[in-house]
């Protein structure tokens, strides 16, 4: 099972429910049931609830009761009232993927009430709300409401606004829930895979041509068997006999897989020998497969040691005789033996190349590490040495003249100058050298060759310094002290030396020119490229080839000084001309460097700048009816307060508010006009989505409680729910006319399954739908007409699927419906008799079993039916069926005695088939006495 497939485990689910029209009972003033549906997985769920209010009674503080017996209360005292909300139960039509997780989604949820106190005129004095967590799906909610006697007179002030049930804060739980229902789906369905595919191999006797398919199979459980063991599913409060089936499983994949993995390397190394001659490579592969699951399979390893001889990868070759060795393999001097000849015969065939004498003396030493080091033989060393003393003749030889044509070499590319390439040479000079010797003496050529180019280099780079390179002079510089630094090392000891030029004083000078060129960048307000400069002189101080550097952090400084003061020159300016954008741009950087930079301090111009362009911005889109855009500026003009606080922040702040709220306000009746459009449009989800950004603004700024919106709001809602009201009574009376269509057609079942799904997807509805009584009616009167035509159309399934015998049995049933309710009179239809419907069908099963039908009670009709089959190009199966099936009748009913006194009834002497008829029924007697 593949893992969720929407990368967002669950949504927010907001459902704010408006509830109207509460009826009082049981001496509430309020109290109604409701319920309704949503949506998670693909999985409906239905929320039912019960919310109630008592009447007003005076408030006794620090009572737990209050009287009700109609006493007047005290003057001056207060009344209160019960709110109470029950969870009813929440459940689901369907269940995710076979769990159930109905009652899961309401723990954690917050549920908030929202009403409304009036007076006797019925107008709002107050608004209020009360919330809750849900800790357990049959929680009893309650609180207690106490307000002032003289605003509300009247017996009930209260009036609901609405209920909200918030999912989301639920959310990462669910998420993990859904993933463990999936993972445990998903675990489950990959054992029974992995079972179902070893019980094919072992039934299927191995492997053969599907060995490979197999090794993957083999690799893939090794690789998860310890996951799936280690899954631990107790969250779910899966029952105990489903945990023991998924473990037991488990524990039978491992046992299965131990055991035909136990029989594998040997079906591999057959398999590999039917290959060695044909395709060595591929039998090879075998070999190692086997070799992998049983590692001291000793015939695999000499299989793989022969082809890998054969291959000349004389490598693999020895690492295949080193396993052997540990295996103490009794043919080891033989395979030893082989190696030494091979590598002999390689190093004999480079000596007799020129130049390639070296590469005899690597097959030595190769040689050597290979085996002498695994201590296959004794001795092993000898013959080794033996052989590489006629290399090492030749190797002397030319040792000399190779060596001082490599720094003849080098002081050319210098002297042309090729650096790379001299310093190259010469350490390949140097290296050839120290083969001989640990410490090159300070009288030897390579000293005089190093000199000679360590002076060209430094020599070079102070040209370009002269010349404005700084870049490739640096580069330069440092080469010439990596040469040093290398004769040095060689040396034995720090080789100071000098040249026409000293490599510390151009240093020197390459630092004083990079701060040079950073003022002159800083000169002209290029602050990146100063900065740039900077850096590349702070690096040589840094990597020790300054002496007496200043810091530098009076140079970084300067920049933020001088870019902080531009930034505020250019803000200024924009601004002055209008250009608000580009002002706050300028403007904001400015204030990060003097935020970020010690050494710059902000001043009252960058807060007033910051200040005055988000409040100009503000107005502006104020003005074009850009009222968001507004009022983010405004936010942003009062977050300038609280980084840059200035002596007049009171004042500024209330200002800023002031506009905040006024443009909120406009923000707010902008959205509730656009809603009262949307509605008039019916889109009423885009109502809904205004309405609730309109809320959201109110309770940002504090105008919860603003008279004029609430009655906006209230009518809104009212709006909303009517519309809501009129489409629902739209939808429900096409589906009325559909089904009328229906009837009309005589089509009664799918009238009854359209009339049974609108019944119940509006009954939540109901208080919009005058005509849902009706419709019900209706349903009843029609259900015999649907009931029939639902068996009539089994009936036929059964005859199409040849299931004959329940077909019959529907058929009779359906024939009873029909009679009994009078279908010709009632609802104009037309029935066929049974025995007319078999005799008329082609189907020659089909009469053979209404022939059985009929053998009850109206064996005259059976034997009708007989005759026609025997007429039939089919006859001889056909009544060797009926054989069959009437023998069973006659012997279950124990009515006759022996079996030639049971079939005289059916004598049909005049018919061929008669026979076989004969021959079936007794066969079948027999078998069943």
């Amino acid at each position: 099972m593949q893992y969720l497939q929407f990368k967002s485990i669950i949504a927010l689910l907001l459902f704010t429910l408006p509830l109207l029209g509460f009826s009082s009972t049981n001496g509430d003033c309020i109290a109604d049931h409701q319920s309704y549906q949503f949506n998670i997985r693909n999985t409906n769920y239905t929320l039912r609830y019960t919310l109630s209010v008592s009447d007003k009674a005076p408030y006794h503080p620090g009572s737990k009761t209050r009287p009700r017996d109609g006493r007047p209360a005290p003057h001056n005292s207060r009344f209160a009232h019960d709110f109470r909300l029950k969870i009813d139960g929440l459940v689901g039509n369907t269940t995710y993927k076979g769990f159930e997780i109905g009652n899961l989604l309401l723990e954690d949820t917050k549920v908030k009430l929202y009403f409304d106190l009036k007076d006797i005129n019925n107008q709002t004095i107050s608004s209020e709300m009360f919330q809750h967590t849900i800790q357990h799906p049959r929680e009893h909610i309650a609180w207690h409401y106490s307000y002032d006697r003289q605003p509300a007179t009247n017996n009930c002030p209260i009036a609901i606004k609405n209920v909200t049930f918030d999912f989301a804060a639920q959310g990462s739980k669910l998420d993990r829930q859904f993933r463990l229902i999936d993972d445990y789906v998903t675990s489950l369905q990959q054992v029974n895979q992995y079972l179902e595919a070893l019980d094919r191999m072992a039934n299927n006797g191995h492997y053969h041509n599907q060995v490979k398919d197999n090794l993957r199979l083999f690799s893939d459980i090794e690789k998860d068997l310890n996951k799936l063991r280690n899954k631990n599913f107790q969250e779910l409060n899966l029952d105990r006999n489903s945990q023991t089936d998924y473990y037991a499983r488990v524990q039978r994949l491992s046992n299965s897989y131990d055991r035909l993995s136990e029989e594998l390397p040997f079906r591999l190394y057959e398999e590999g020998k039917a290959y060695r001659a044909s395709n060595p490579q591929k039998a090879r592969e075998y070999f190692e497969l086997a070799v992998k699951y049983q590692p001291d399979y000793r015939d695999a390893w000499l299989e793989i040691a022969n082809l890998e001889h054969n291959r000349g990868n004389i490598k693999e070759y020895m690492n295949v005789l080193k396993q052997l060795h540990q295996l103490r393999e009794s043919q080891m001097p033989y395979l030893i033996d082989r190696a030494y000849q091979w590598y002999f015969a390689k190093a004999d065939l480079h000596l007799s190349r020129p130049g390639e004498v070296d590469l005899a003396l690597r097959t030595y030493d190769e040689v050597e590490r290979l085996m002498c080091c695994y201590n296959f033989v004794s001795n092993c060393s000898v013959p080794v040495n033996q052989q590489r003393e006629k290399a090492f003749a030749l190797i002397s030889a030319a040792q000399t003249d190779a060596y001082l044509q490599l720094l003849s070499d080098a002081v050319r590319q210098a002297e042309r100058e090729r650096y790379d390439r001299a310093i190259k040479l010469l350490y390949e000079a140097m290296d050839f050298q120290r083969a001989n010797q640990q410490f090159i003496p300070n009288n030897e050529p390579a000293v005089a060759a190093a000199q000679d180019i360590y002076c060209m280099r430094v020599d070079k780079a102070s040209y370009q310094l002269r010349n404005g390179r700084l870049h490739h002079a640096e580069e330069g510089l440092f080469e010439a002290l990596n040469i040093q630094k290398e004769i040095g090392r060689t040396v034995g000891g720090y080789l100071n030396m000098q040249c026409r030029t000293n490599i510390d004083d151009t240093f020197a000078d390459l630092f004083n020119n990079y701060l040079e060129q950073g003022n002159q960048f800083l000169n002209r307000s290029q602050f990146n490229e100063a900065k740039k400069a900077y850096n590349a002189a702070n690096i040589l101080i840094k990597k020790g080839v300054v002496r007496n550097a200043p810091d530098m952090t009076y140079y970084y400084s300067q920049i933020a000084q001088q870019k902080y003061a531009w930034l505020m020159d250019r803000g200024e300016q924009a601004y002055r001309n209008n250009r608000l954008n580009e002002a706050l741009t300028n403007y904001e950087e400015a204030a990060n460097i003097c935020e970020n930079n010690q050494n710059t301090s902000c001043n009252d111009a960058l807060a007033k700048g910051l200040l005055n362009s988000y409040m100009k911005l503000g107005q502006s889109n104020e003005r074009s009816g850009q009222y968001s855009s507004a009022l983010d500026r405004y936010n942003k003009a009062l977050a300038v307060i609280q980084r840059f606080p200035p002596k007049n922040e009171g004042d500024l702040r209330a200002q800023i508010n002031t506009a905040r709220q006024n443009t909120a306000k406009i923000l707010i009746g902008n959205k509730l006009a656009a809603a009262e459009t949307a509605v008039k449009q019916n889109r009423l989800d885009a109502a809904n989505r205004l309405q609730l950004e309109a809320n959201q603004l109110q309770n940002q700024f504090g105008l919860q409680n603003d008279a004029n919106f609430a009655a906006q709001q209230t009518q809104l809602s009212q709006d909303i729910s009517t519309q809501e009201c009129n489409n629902h009574r739209r939808q429900f009376t096409g589906q009325l006319k559909e089904a009328e269509l229906l009837m009309g057609q005589k089509k009664y079942l799918a009238a009854a399954t359209l009339l049974q799904h609108s019944i119940q997807e509006y009954q939540r509805f109901s208080a919009c739908l005058q005509n849902l009584g009706a419709a019900k009616d209706q349903l009843v009167a029609i259900q015999p007409a649907a009931d029939y035509q639902h068996l009539m159309n089994e009936f036929n399934t059964f005859v199409k699927k040849g299931r004959f015998e329940p077909a019959l049995d529907t058929y009779e049933r359906a024939s009873q419906l029909y009679h009994n309710q009078q279908m010709a009179q009632q609802f104009q239809l037309t029935h066929s008799d049974l025995y007319d419907l078999i005799q008329q069908s082609s189907n020659g099963y089909f009469k053979v079993f209404g022939a059985v039908f009929y053998r009850a009670d109206q064996l005259d009709r059976t034997k009708y039916l007989m005759r026609m089959l025997a007429n039939s190009i089919n006859a001889e199966i056909y009544f060797e069926e009926l054989g069959v099936q009437l023998a069973t009748i006659d012997v279950k009913a124990n009515s006759y005695k022996d079996k030639k006194t049971a079939i005289q009834i059916y004598q049909m002497e005049g018919y061929k088939v008669y026979n076989k008829f004969k021959k079936a029924y007794f066969k079948q007697w027999r078998r069943m006495n």
